[in-house]
């Protein structure tokens, strides 16, 4: 081969160098000197080549920590051939990180042993498995979560409602030393009983097995509704801006929900801002197109109303960023925060089938980024309903519940209000009871999660036969066993447990006097 001949193959594998889609780098293979890049090096790193040619490979990689050192040392002093290496972070022109693995092999130049580098940058690869993992360990945690406030549901409606008449029935007691003190025990039992239920509740938004029905709502007129309560909980010291473009799509869920939101994620930016500083709540409209979704697990494209909180509080590290979402975490001292106001968050909104983001860093705040689908339906005005009235006649309830002492109970309050009561343990023993029945059955009072048989499909069988009955739904937890895509249709009559015999009673002539 002559001389042109060498040249021109030297001009061909130069050009396949830089025009190498991987960032490519020549490294003195003895000082580690970079002697020359790529156009694709360039872009990753953000340097030019006379900024390259000035660094050494210790200029360009990060390690974090004592393994990361390790594996650095191992690439430097490598005298094989070849080496794969990695992953390890490198430092970007900008002060960013990227993540990148690598091959290197030796070619001896000129009489010189040079080591030609190429990176895979694996920053966004590593970040959906680091989501992907997040979300496979907080669906865990909420099957065992929901599985708990179940069953403790349960057991908390009998303690309420047993603790309530019991405070009734000692109330005589109060003058007397001895009675006073009992009272007092058993208001005890029925504060801690309360506490009780408000964090079973926030278990089961967590674990997105509430049952709440939706409605159409404005995401703007609600954070608008919502300011003066935000400045009075946030303090002072926390200036509160809202911005909210004028034409947001509607959103079809609970606007309590909407408010858990919202509060949650604006007291825990207070919370980082013991100082002061600024809160910013901004919506607006945004449309996830099928790129975009590809790197958010679970994820669907389509139209979305972005919600963002934003404050100059002091930021998370990546160790808290990994744990945000899960139920009882918190980096609060002990009694000062339950750790459940982010696991709230997110399982409200993953039950919605929307997203949410936390962008922070050390001293420079966090970024919430919250979106929720956008419906197509319109704002319905609800007709307020007049006063309930207790029925005049006494009414035949089909009543289905598998917890024994719960079913128990819930027969003394009907009893005793004046109603017929036809108690059953599951959906096939409330069939029997039905058909066999040869009076009228006004209403079907039924847990939705049972055994065998779920609540709606009995409630719909029932229905089939006596098209009069009315329906009322109880519910401890019922998302998982529902369909995977909806929960209960919007006006549903429903009562989440635990209730009290008032709040039964008054449900019941609610719907009985529609």
């Amino acid at each position: 081969m002559d001389s042109s001949d060498q040249a021109s193959l030297r001009e061909v594998f130069a050009q396949l160098f830089d025009a190498n889609p991987l960032p490519s780098l020549v490294i003195d293979a003895r000082t580690l000197h970079v002697l020359d890049v790529n156009a694709a090096a360039m872009a990753a790193f953000g340097y030019s080549r006379n900024e390259f040619r000035a660094l050494k490979t210790s200029d360009l990689t990060v390690p974090e920590s004592q393994e990361q050192e390790s594996r650095l040392r191992a690439v430097r002093e490598a005298r094989s051939p070849t080496t794969r290496f990695g992953p390890l972070n490198y430092k970007k022109k900008d002060g960013s990180i990227m993540r990148a693995t690598g091959t290197s092999y030796i070619v001896e130049y000129a009489g010189q042993s040079i080591r030609v580098a190429m990176l895979e940058d694996i920053t966004e690869q590593e970040k959906l498995e680091r989501q992907m993992r997040q979300a496979q360990r907080l669906e865990s945690l909420g099957q065992l979560a929901g599985g708990i406030a179940h069953d403790f549901n349960n057991l908390l409606a009998v303690i309420l409602n047993v603790t309530a008449s019991l405070k009734t029935r000692l109330g005589r007691f109060e003058s007397e030393a001895d009675g006073g003190e009992v009272v007092r025990d058993v208001e005890r039992i029925e504060k801690a009983s309360h506490a009780a239920s408000r964090l079973t509740r926030q278990l089961l938004a967590f674990a997105r097995q509430d049952a709440t029905p939706r409605v159409v709502i404005d995401v703007g007129e609600q954070i608008a509704s919502l300011s003066e309560l935000l400045r009075r909980t946030l303090g002072s010291h926390v200036r509160l801006t809202t911005a909210t473009t004028p034409d947001l799509w509607r959103v079809s869920m609970d606007p309590v929900q909407l408010e858990q939101i919202v509060i949650n994620v604006a007291v825990n930016a207070r919370d980082a801002m013991p100082q002061g500083g600024i809160l910013s709540i901004n919506a607006r409209n945004f449309t996830v197109d099928a790129a975009y979704a590809r790197t958010r697990p679970g994820m669907k494209p389509g139209r979305y109303v972005q919600v963002q909180v934003g404050d100059s509080g002091s930021g998370m590290d990546k160790s808290t960023l990994d744990r945000v979402f899960e139920p009882f975490f918190t980096t609060k001292p002990v009694g000062q925060g339950t750790g459940m106001g982010l696991a709230t968050v997110y399982g409200i909104i993953k039950r919605l089938e929307g997203h949410i983001s936390i962008y922070s860093e050390i001293g420079r705040g966090t970024t919430v980024t919250i979106l929720l689908p956008a419906s197509t339906e319109e704002i319905r005005v609800e007709e307020r309903p007049e006063p309930a009235r207790r029925p005049t006649k006494s009414l035949t309830v089909l009543l289905v519940e598998d917890f024994e002492d719960l079913r128990n109970l819930f027969v003394e309050i009907l009893t005793a209000a004046g109603y017929r009561v036809l108690p059953a343990p599951d959906g096939a023993a409330a069939l029997d009871l039905a058909r066999n029945h040869p009076g009228s059955i006004d209403l079907l009072l039924t847990d939705v999660v049972m055994p065998s048989m779920l609540g709606p499909a009995l409630a719909a069988e029932l229905r089939a036969e006596r098209p009069t009955m009315r329906v009322i739904f109880m519910s401890g937890h019922a998302r998982p066993m529902l369909s995977s895509t909806d929960t209960l249709p919007a006006g549903t009559p429903l009562i989440q447990k635990p209730f009290m015999a008032d709040e039964l009673l008054a449900k019941i002539a609610e719907v009985m006097a529609r």
